[in-house]
């Protein structure tokens, strides 16, 4: 570990702004609005079915796009977090561990391992 120099209190603020801004994006669109978006377009009189079909698909493919964005920024900063936490501790196999498990959560969304450090680390 000691080729890296990493600044935790840097860290800190840089993941700070990030979930500053994770929540913007998370107000952006939420998951009401899309249910309005939706129930506009079904009651919609001139629309009728190729665009209204097509429109719903849009806008379906729009909020997977949001939520997959929203998850890897979460991932991305609990990793991040965690990583410098093992970095500073001189634990070389758990910032793998938690670069792997960033890259899982990322993926798919499942944030199990994230929650149980949260847990262990207040305990």
């Amino acid at each position: 570990m000691s080729s890296w120099s990493i600044d935790p209190s840097g860290v800190e603020a840089l993941l700070r702004s990030v979930q500053s801004e994770q929540e913007s994006l998370n107000g952006a669109l939420e998951q009401g609005d899309f249910q309005a978006i939706f129930t506009a377009l079904a009651s919609a009189g001139d629309f009728r079915g190729d665009v209204s079909t097509a429109l719903n698909g849009l806008l379906e493919d729009q909020k997977r796009n949001l939520d997959s964005i929203t998850s890897r920024v979460a991932a991305g900063a609990n990793g991040v977090g965690f990583a410098v936490r093992a970095c500073n501790q001189g634990n070389e196999e758990m910032a793998a561990t938690v670069q792997t498990e960033m890259m899982h959560s990322a993926t798919t969304g499942d944030f199990t391992f994230f929650e149980k450090m949260t847990q262990e680390g207040a305990q």
